[in-house]
């Protein structure tokens, strides 16, 4: 079987590993109140579980088994959902779909929506804490999650684009912005499986840089086919950011100039995975469906 016929049903696999997991730690987990329950499935549910499986698939790449993987992998997920849960709600972005359906603070209401990412974010943690790792792997784990999330990752992000809006920033600020707000998380799974793996300190310096790599192009292609792409394809609305006057790669370098930039980071992608030797892997073949994607 070639790696084009594989990664389909590498993807399909992992895919179901994931959901399943998530699914049964948010069974075994006590919940106060039932609707918060069912707004955590609702948020947790459908997706394109970006992160938790480059991680399997990186995992697979670097001989490191699924089962020692899977709950960080969850654990990522959880963080990544709460993170768009804050970033809908009326006090952020305000948005009113996600993933093509309506947002969850308008089906279940703000107090709801804010309680939900409250407790995946805290949740994640306790998965890490809890999972069939050695003590020092978990505590790697539980560093590394925590820094990227915090005020030296996702949430200095966040912060950014907020003291961001309606302002003209320089080119430095945006990949900054981008950086911290997006390629943080993705810099974070890759470095827990690296960790995982044993990595060597070339291999695991190569590994954030490809992370931190990977997420600043996938913000720039976000904000590409914010104007680009019609609400079916995009899954929210269109235009979202440009109506909201946040700064965005298009918008300080124009659309021409932010492909070239696009282009620039995924070429440098393709190095990283040549020094890895992981270019002809399903890992490889993933990144490019990403960076190819049209949603």
């Amino acid at each position: 079987m070639t790696i084009s016929e594989s990664v389909p049903l590498l993807k399909k696999h992992c895919f179901t590993l994931v959901q399943d997991r998530i699914n049964e730690l948010l069974e075994k987990s006590s919940f106060l109140r039932n609707d918060i329950k069912k707004a955590s499935f609702y948020s947790t549910l459908e997706g394109k579980k970006l992160r938790p499986l480059l991680m399997l698939f990186l995992a697979k790449a670097l001989n490191v088994p699924f089962e020692k993987v899977l709950d960080p992998a969850c654990s990522v997920e959880m963080v990544h959902c709460f993170s768009l849960i804050h970033d809908d709600l009326p006090c952020m972005d305000d948005d009113s779909l996600r993933r093509g359906k309506p947002t969850l603070h308008v089906v279940y209401g703000e107090d709801k929506a804010l309680l939900t990412g409250d407790f995946l974010l805290t949740y994640a943690f306790e998965v890490l804490v809890r999972t069939k790792l050695q003590d020092l792997e978990k505590v790697h784990m539980v560093k590394l999650l925590s820094h990227y999330t915090g005020n030296r990752g996702m949430i200095a992000g966040q912060c950014l684009d907020l003291n961001s809006i309606g302002k003209k920033i320089t080119s430095k600020t945006l990949i900054k912005m981008h950086y911290y707000k997006t390629a943080c998380l993705l810099q974070c799974s890759f470095e827990m499986v690296a960790v995982l793996a044993k990595a060597s300190p070339t291999t695991y310096r190569l590994l954030k840089k490809l992370g931190a790599y990977l997420g600043i192009a996938y913000q720039i292609k976000d904000d590409i086919l914010d104007i680009t792409s019609p609400l079916p394809v995009l899954g929210k609305d269109p235009f979202s950011d440009e109506n909201k006057k946040k700064p965005t790669a298009v918008s300080i370098w124009g659309l021409k100039k932010a492909k070239t930039q696009l282009v620039f980071f995924h070429q440098s992608m393709q190095e990283i995975l040549k020094k890895l030797s992981l270019k002809d892997t399903e890992f490889a073949s993933l990144l490019e469906e990403i960076f190819q994607r049209n949603h």
